[in-house]
């Protein structure tokens, strides 16, 4: 049953307007007095839609649940974690240009001979992906009963829509590429079509993307590569649903079976690309975490430093990343569905219904306590921030971070994991961190079970519970503790004795 946090929200926003009737000084909370204070939220189910129209609360309640505030709160409105510079997507996803298709009006174009090529080019394109959009071992003629149809539908889901999304992307560059290529040079190109050429289609488009800018290419990144190469597999398998998946052959007389990406060719490009990419310099390198020191700076340069306006909330997004050690896609796809206050209680319990490695369903619950010793850590304190900024106009339910335009929430505009990782280098700059650009959003996964296992404590099976980690995945969890890009400056202090040692985390 989900859940909806409209009378926490309401309590929150009423304890800013009275702030002044009970506080006189600095105040602060203790976990009883929170327990006090959230006994009076109410924990609707969700059976309507519409926001109720007024939470009764006592005086009592409203000075406990105020008490969570840091006194800032009340100064100034707050605003997403959005750099001055940030443009605002939308789709949370930033297509390259050269991935976009311009607009097919015959105003751009000198002739109507030309806008008819680039229509021309547009339809076939469109077929390409009409005939990947129903899934090849299931296709229209066999869904003909209602056991059928539910077959197909099951299917769709062995990747994810985003997956599926940014694949579609990848295959229209793709086509249009060589479609392009085949007019330029005056000779014809099928995209339906697999030849004993198809492996150097590939390569020849892989190459346009990740090869030297000196050499007219783009000069993207590795990862680059490998995701094209997904993409393409993705695409030949729908258009070769008998063939195998693993392998590629071309007999004596030009008969192509399996998958040109599994070809020699490709495989042998990739692994020349990524030792290339290497000699120069582009080696792939980890996230650096996010430790205790950097999430307190960071809450600083957010929350603290800032003023009216430029105050940002895209704290409260790191540090649930943190606490949780969540993905940043896992983070920012929390609703307010998935939070669950317990009357009384100085903690609140979080779902996630999927996870990157637990796409079958298996609820994931967590609990986090209110913090009174490091408060910026505080995950109570960091929804009290967001319900001073979203007003009284919240319906308590969809996204649980939205975007931020103009001063104005986007209701049910889900904020986007590109805009963050912007606001991080952008904060993470403005702080002086020279070595920026290793870190990135998933920093605070790492970093978050490093504060687990370092400074909270915790053994290693508490932090894989909590993690997500199973039994399989140990040499996985292994690299989220270690890196050769955390702290290795502070090696010096590795041999001190332990009562002199500095403590790292």
């Amino acid at each position: 049953m989900a859940y909806r946090l409209a009378g926490a929200f309401g309590t929150l926003r009423a304890t800013a307007r009275t702030r002044h009737r009970f506080f006189s000084t600095t105040s602060s909370y203790t976990s009883s007095s929170l327990g006090e204070g959230f006994s009076s939220f109410k924990v609707l189910k969700l059976e309507s839609q519409q926001p109720p129209a007024h939470t009764e609360t006592s005086t009592l309640a409203l000075a406990a649940a105020y008490a969570l505030a840091p006194r800032t709160l009340a100064l100034a409105p707050y605003t997403l974690a959005l750099a001055p510079h940030t443009r605002m997507h939308t789709s949370g996803v930033l297509l390259p240009l050269q991935e976009k298709l311009p607009s097919s009006s015959p105003d751009l174009f000198e002739d109507e001979e030309t806008f008819a090529e680039l229509d021309s080019t547009y339809e076939t394109i469109d077929a390409c992906m009409k005939a990947i959009d129903v899934d090849a071992e299931f296709p229209e003629d066999y869904q003909v009963t209602n056991e059928s149809k539910l077959a197909a539908d099951i299917a769709s889901h062995y990747i994810t829509d985003a997956t599926r999304k940014g694949h579609k992307r990848i295959i229209k560059a793709y086509i249009l590429y060589h479609l392009n290529k085949a007019k330029e040079n005056s000779y014809t190109w099928d995209p339906k079509a697999v030849t004993e050429n198809t492996p150097f289609d590939i390569t020849a488009f892989i190459t346009k993307k990740c090869g030297k800018v000196e050499d007219g290419c783009e000069g993207r990144k590795m990862s680059t590569a490998v995701s094209t190469r997904a993409a393409l597999t993705y695409y030949y398998r729908l258009l070769r649903p008998y063939e195998p998946t693993i392998s590629w052959s071309v007999d004596s007389a030009g008969l192509c079976r399996g998958l040109p990406t599994r070809s020699r060719v490709v495989h042998e490009f990739i692994s020349g690309l990524e030792r290339m990419k290497a000699r120069d310099g582009e080696t792939p390198q980890s996230t650096r975490a996010i430790n205790f020191d950097d999430m307190q700076r960071l809450y600083k340069r957010c929350v603290v430093d800032l003023k009216g306006n430029e105050r940002r909330e895209g704290i409260t997004v790191y540090l649930f990343a943190f606490l949780l050690m969540l993905r940043i896609d896992e983070v920012i796809n929390l609703d307010f569905e998935c939070i669950e206050f317990k009357n009384g209680a100085s903690y609140f319990e979080i779902s996630h219904k999927t996870r990157k490695n637990a796409q079958t369903g298996c609820r994931q619950n967590w609990f986090l306590h209110a913090n009174d010793v490091d408060t910026f850590l505080c995950p109570l304190r960091a929804l009290m921030r967001l319900a001073i900024l979203y007003g009284e106009k919240n319906p308590c339910t969809g996204p649980l971070f939205l975007q931020i335009k103009a001063g104005a929430v986007q209701w049910g505009l889900r904020f986007s994991s590109s805009l963050l990782g912007r606001a991080l280098m952008s904060d993470l700059q403005q702080l002086g961190y020279l070595k920026w650009a290793l870190y990135g959003t998933h920093s605070f996964r790492r970093g978050g079970c490093q504060y687990r296992l370092k400074r909270c404590g915790w053994s290693i099976d508490m932090v894989a519970a909590w993690g997500g980690w199973s039994q399989q995945e140990a040499a996985t969890m292994f690299r989220y503790f270690y890196s050769p890009n955390d702290n290795h400056e502070h090696m010096f202090e590795y041999d001190r004795p332990a009562q002199k040692r500095r403590k790292i985390f």
